[in-house]
């Protein structure tokens, strides 16, 4: 009897051990190297890793943007546990190509629960982007992609408070005049 429980504890331990050496394998000190080593991350993103864009790093939680082959724009949220960061989604979107400034967001944004949302906009054309109503954060593209397609582009997004299945999108000129909604 007592050797029957040592044995399943020592199983236990070994199920144990193992999944901590997983997440210590799958853990990076910086974000951008969990990008880069991220099994799941396409070939064209991990080509294009070297171009990333910070929204945020806030704690233990991180969003990025990146650029892949297709000039197709890539949230990344990473998550930092244990060990360190490591991606936790990829979202990518049909329609979300550098050459079309005005994307609808893809529905979920970066998470399954609807929460962030994000898109290209023309920051020339547009001042503000509002989702719900809450003012959009604006990121120019060509302060950190030294390529042609950026130009007078801005990726926007938002972490809402609460989830949004169907949120009301309209970018607003510096007069306050809707120029898109969705």
């Amino acid at each position: 009897m007592k050797a029957r429980r040592i044995a399943a504890a020592v199983i236990v331990l070994l199920f144990i051990i193992g999944a901590f050496l997983e997440e210590y394998k799958a853990s990076f000190p910086r974000v951008s190297d969990a990008v880069a080593f991220d099994k799941d991350v396409s070939e064209s993103l991990r080509v294009q890793g070297q171009e990333l864009i910070p929204v945020y790093e806030i704690g233990s939680e991180a969003f990025y943007f990146g650029v892949n082959k297709e000039l197709a724009l890539v949230g990344i949220h990473a998550v930092k546990g244990l060990f360190g960061w490591k991606v936790k989604s990829r979202t990518t979107g049909t329609g979300f190509g550098l050459k079309e400034p005005w994307q609808k967001p893809l529905r979920g944004g970066s998470n399954e629960n609807n929460i962030v949302f994000f898109g290209l906009a023309d920051a020339t054309a547009a001042d503000a982007v509002l989702v719900n109503g809450e003012r959009a954060a604006m990121v120019r593209l060509d302060a950190y992609l030294d390529r042609p397609e950026a130009k007078g582009l801005a990726v926007w997004y938002v972490k809402l408070k609460e989830k949004a299945d169907r949120p009301v999108i309209e970018a607003v000129d510096r007069e306050g005049n809707v120029v898109y909604k969705l």
